[in-house]
């Protein structure tokens, strides 16, 4: 007989190796060892996974200053980056999970001139190391330069890059509720009466005596009792 799977997705027979490499292992094509991501840590929290926001510091060696950045790396193997050199537009690409806690991932994006002229894109390899933590990570990088048709004018350049994690910090305010609006809100008339005045629908359900703009026929019936007797000098 096959093996089975147990509740976690992971063969009952390579559980002992799943543990080992921190997360799943299942059938397909990925990058795992089984074929699936192993980006959860041993206790299955994202301790180990490189998805989220960071903040980067690229070092580009001794002649070039420090460059600073943010990339976000998305569930769905997709990333994200901006720079703040004004000579670059965001970046985009995507990462994959190598093993423990090596990841690789490539991306790409414009160049330009301070004129604001297009002089090409930079495609970026980084190989990363998530620390053990889960909160930073360091990577190395090697980039590549093309002209606007694409093709290669500078290649191998070197950076490395180290990178903590962007975390919620709470505060201890919190936003006024619809209730808490009213609660504060000065005391007026009530709207109700406006209401009673200029809606038909609510006029309806006014006494007919009470209705200020009530038609002839709108008017309630009289009887007999209520007509004066002719003895009053009046007529019938």
């Amino acid at each position: 007989m096959g093996a089975e799977r147990s509740s976690t997705g992971c063969l009952d027979q390579q559980d002992i190796a799943c543990r080992d490499c921190g997360g799943d292992v299942g059938g397909g094509g990925g990058p795992g060892r089984g074929g699936r991501d192993l980006s959860l840590g041993r206790d299955g929290s994202a301790a180990n996974t490189l998805v989220g926001s960071w903040e980067l510091t690229v070092n580009r060696g001794p002649q070039l200053p420090p460059v600073k950045g943010m990339t976000t790396y998305t569930r769905g193997h997709s990333l994200i980056g901006t720079g703040n050199l004004v000579i670059r537009g965001p970046a985009h690409g995507t990462w994959e999970h190598v093993n423990g806690r090596l990841y690789a991932d490539t991306h790409v994006f414009f160049r330009f001139d301070p004129a604001g002229a297009f002089l090409g894109t930079q495609r970026i390899k980084e190989t990363v190391r998530l620390a053990p933590d889960g909160d930073s990570y360091t990577a190395v990088a090697i980039s590549d330069l093309f002209d606007p048709n694409g093709n290669p004018v500078a290649s191998g350049l070197r950076a490395t890059i180290t990178a903590p994690r962007i975390k919620v910090e709470r505060i201890p305010d919190e936003p006024y509720t619809r209730a808490r609006r009213r609660l504060a809100a000065p005391r007026g008339p009530s709207p109700l009466r406006y209401r009673r005045r200029c809606c038909p629908a609510a006029n309806m359900r006014r006494p007919l005596r009470e209705r200020p703009h009530a038609q002839p026929w709108q008017q309630p019936r009289r009887t007999a009792e209520s007509y004066p007797h002719p003895s009053a000098g009046q007529r019938w």
